[in-house]
């Protein structure tokens, strides 16, 4: 069976919606305003997402086909859905980049909503390829690997976004799902 090859892998995730964004627009705004960010990227709100389950890379087209019908049948059964923020950003850092990101509650709301789309894909047979646990966020902005943010990490008080769209996002490609 063939490959299919892209950069950016396998994710289902879910948009936050652009017009309910007043809290991020803050810390986005507190972001731009830092000294010497030179090196960091400020991320455009039309991009803003949680990942709830990465699913892997290099998937072949029938492993894409499963994970796209199981998205399909995990949204037919979902509301829409609030992520709720701490109002705390923090700096990640993988191999890949460092990333400025507001912290999400790990609530078991969205804890359930994880389970439920991964009791999708093992319906489907798709097993995932996640060699990360999950810490719920919204990056905000990003820079090469190894930066740290210069100054003040931005702040804001804890607040809620409700979400209604699923993204599944397979290597360049995107396909929202409304919830």
């Amino acid at each position: 069976m063939s490959k299919i090859k892209y950069k950016g892998g396998c994710a289902v995730m879910l948009k936050l919606p652009e017009h309910d964004q007043v809290e991020l627009d803050s810390l986005r705004v507190q972001a731009r305003q830092s000294e010497e960010r030179s090196d960091w990227r400020i991320l455009p709100p039309e991009t803003y997402h949680l990942t709830l389950q990465f699913v892997g890379r290099d998937l072949s087209s029938e492993k894409i086909s499963r994970v796209v019908f199981s998205t399909f049948l995990f949204a037919e059964d979902e509301a829409p859905f609030q992520i709720e923020f701490t109002g705390v950003t923090s700096v990640n850092r993988t191999s890949k980049g460092s990333y400025l990101v507001a912290q999400v509650i790990k609530s078991n709301n969205i804890l359930r909503m994880r389970e439920r789309i991964l009791d999708k894909f093992a319906q489907m047979d798709v097993k995932v390829k996640d060699g990360f646990g999950f810490n719920p966020h919204v990056t905000i902005a990003e820079a090469d690997p190894g930066r740290a943010w210069p100054g003040e990490l931005p702040t804001s008080k804890s607040f809620s976004v409700d979400c209604n769209e699923l993204v599944l996002k397979y290597g360049a490609r995107r396909m929202s799902i409304d919830l």
